[in-house]
């Protein structure tokens, strides 16, 4: 089974075309990444006394999942996927979903179903991040910023235009989540019999 469309959903002012990829696992690697941050400390004294600020340190770790998928007539497909911790092993048939915006060339894998061991995993922040790219009306994220800042300026210096910018904030953020459910909601993947 070869790349197909899987569906083509109409997400805020663009169309969000899905594709799905069924491959049988020749190849699964997984990586584990630590990033480490941390901040605060030194201080001072003086005249024999003084203090310091408590140091804090944070960590997190994000699984990098490599699955190496051929279908059955022999095409081969690489998935580079961030934040899944994908359970699968060889010889496990794997369906993968990604939706690329209108306009855009490529998108991201958001859904991943092991048909073997019956389990979906689903990144929820992908999903997210591609419904706002399609809805946010002030385009990318510096203009988006940009925009902020000046209505902001202006409900600060005239209150009473605050009322409409809450209202618009609140439809958008609940356009954003019905949106995120549309997409979960067409992202089933029929089952795949066994090659």
């Amino acid at each position: 089974m070869p790349t197909e469309i899987h569906k083509v959903l109409k997400i805020g002012s663009k169309n969000l075309t899905i594709y799905k990829f069924t491959g049988k696992v020749a190849e699964a690697q997984k990586h584990l990444e630590t990033q480490v941050s941390g901040g605060g400390g030194g201080g001072g004294s003086y005249r024999g006394t003084g203090g310091t600020a408590p140091v804090t340190i944070t960590s997190r770790t994000i699984t990098h999942d490599s699955l190496f998928l051929v279908d059955q007539e022999g095409k081969e497909r690489a998935l580079q996927l961030q934040g899944f911790n994908i359970a699968c092993r060889p010889t496990n048939i794997v369906t993968a979903l990604w939706a690329i915006p209108q306009g855009k060339e490529r998108g991201h894998y958001y859904a991943i179903m092991n048909h073997s061991t019956d389990t979906q995993f689903i990144n929820d922040k992908i999903i997210r991040d591609t419904v706002i790219e399609c809805t946010n009306p002030l385009g990318n994220k510096l203009v988006g910023c940009l925009g902020m800042v000046i209505v902001l300026g202006i409900c600060f210096a005239f209150p009473i235009l605050f009322l409409p910018y809450i209202g618009y904030l609140i439809y958008y953020f609940m356009a954003v989540k019905k949106n995120v459910a549309l997409i979960k909601a067409n992202s089933h993947i029929p089952d795949v019999e066994p090659w």
